[in-house]
């Protein structure tokens, strides 16, 4: 069954970014639909192994200021990518954007800006010794670092991890879709509408 909140989660974004924002960012127009169609074509979505996609959640953290963000290069991708995993069975993607920010940031004084999605993705995960060729749908929260002094790698996962500010992110960070998150933030601060409180802003958007 699909949890009511995810739901809500996906019709607030497809309200916000292709209605009220009108897709500033070039986003592919059906890609909430295809999150919808994942659901409806697979038994275990919130499964690591559900094949040929199952969902994932991320985080991208800012600092207090909000004019850096926290990247990790990844050891199997080498590449920068934000904190992120599996659901491993938890059907709350903000519970899990949150959790993996936390195990991979090494600091747990961590909170959302927003229970609202931030954005989503669907990328192709390379076949694995243990793993077939499949796709992450990725559900994107972002997050801010109450203690980013406090940050430790987590060596069996990362080769680094390390603050970097806008500017340089997009220099360090190869994918698209990471960009396309950065310009959002960017748009959301010239709309004032990124909160500087620790309980975060639950009306981000």
């Amino acid at each position: 069954m699909m949890p009511h909140s995810l739901f809500e989660s996906l019709a607030a974004y497809q309200k916000t970014w292709f209605e009220k924002w009108l897709n500033p960012f070039q986003e592919d127009k059906k890609i909430v639909e295809r999150f919808q169609t994942l659901f409806l074509n697979t038994d275990s979505p919130f499964s690591r192994d559900q094949f040929p996609g199952h969902l994932t959640g991320s985080c991208f953290l800012l600092d207090p200021s909000h004019g850096k963000i926290l990247l990790l290069h990844h050891k199997k991708l080498e590449k920068w990518l934000q904190m992120g995993g599996h659901c491993d069975g938890e059907c709350e993607m903000a519970q899990v954007a949150l959790r993996e920010a936390e195990e991979e940031s090494g600091c747990k004084d961590l909170s959302l800006l927003s229970s609202q999605i931030i954005d989503l993705d669907i990328h192709l995960i390379p076949e694995r010794k243990n793993e077939p060729e499949h796709f992450h749908y990725d559900v994107r929260y972002l997050g801010v670092c109450h203690s980013p002094e406090k940050i430790q790698l987590a060596e069996e996962e990362s080769n680094d991890l390390a603050w970097f500010p806008f500017e340089k992110a997009f220099q360090m960070a190869k994918e698209t879709s990471m960009h396309r998150v950065f310009r959002k933030v960017e748009f959301l601060q010239s709309k004032g509408l990124l909160s500087s409180h620790r309980a975060g802003c639950e009306n981000l958007l």
